[in-house]
């Protein structure tokens, strides 16, 4: 009698009280019930496991990690692991939103009837997605521009910008916007008071008078007993932001005899 039967690497057959691992021909004899003897040959084929593994990586921090197995037998499921005591069950997984974290080594293993019969390992790269975070003033002069639009109004507002590494970096701009005035027309010997609006407590916001004078710059800011000849003119509201100072606001202030 001939039987052929085929194995795949790292599974036996027994046969004839021994474990066959081989690709080979092998014989055995058995006594019938009529008491004559059966030679029984068994040609075992034994077939090298193909399995690859594939990634799409590296890949950016934040998005979809893919691990691929290929080449796995129907008889052998697929068990990953790797960072942060991840395990998943599976030819194909996914990570959705990786983290830096996560980079690192993934190991694949092939499993039939509790055996592991393949491992294999895949290297792992996240590339870092910059975050920043700026504070934009509006300017009277000078409008901002984003991406070709104009922002006229405060609020956050968010860019997405390609690195040298191919990953965004995004930048979120906070928009804000101070503005000033005063109770002008006045008359010669009354009370000057020039207000602000929109200001926040760490703000170094001041004034600079028409004969380049600074004053700090509160909520409402006195300047008693004007008079035409040094109080009337321009009044720019400027803040200082990390040593620069930007005008963000002008009032005319007019003084009658």
């Amino acid at each position: 009698v001939d039987t052929s039967i085929t194995i795949i690497r790292g599974e036996s057959r027994s046969f004839g009280g021994q474990a066959l691992t081989e690709s080979g021909i092998y014989t055995d004899t058995f006594s019938s019930s009529h008491g004559c003897d059966s030679i029984i040959r068994l040609k075992l084929i034994k077939e090298n496991l193909n399995i690859t593994i594939r990634q799409n990586g590296p890949i950016c921090e934040g998005r979809g990690l893919e691990l691929i197995a290929e080449g796995v037998p129907e008889s052998m499921t697929s068990k990953w692991m790797g960072p942060n005591n991840f395990s998943a069950s599976g030819n194909s997984v996914e990570i959705p939103h990786v983290a830096l974290s996560d980079a690192g080594q993934y190991t694949l293993q092939c499993i039939k009837d509790g055996a592991v019969l393949y491992q294999g390992e895949t290297e792992i790269t996240i590339m870092e997605t910059k975050l920043a975070k700026d504070t934009i003033f509006l300017t009277e002069e000078e409008p901002f521009l984003l991406n070709g639009a104009s922002i006229t109004e405060p609020g956050e507002y968010l860019d997405t910008l390609l690195s040298s590494n191919g990953c965004d970096s995004i930048v979120t701009h906070v928009v804000r916007k101070i503005t000033g005035e005063s109770n002008a027309p006045l008359c010669e010997g009354q009370d000057l008071v020039l207000s602000t609006m929109g200001q926040q407590t760490q703000d170094n916001l001041f004034w600079r008078t028409p004969n380049n004078q600074t004053i700090q710059a509160d909520a409402q800011t006195r300047i008693p007993a004007v008079q035409r000849a040094s109080n009337a003119g321009t009044y720019t509201l400027e803040i200082d932001v990390n040593g620069k100072n930007i005008i963000i606001g002008k009032t005319k202030v007019d003084v009658y005899p």
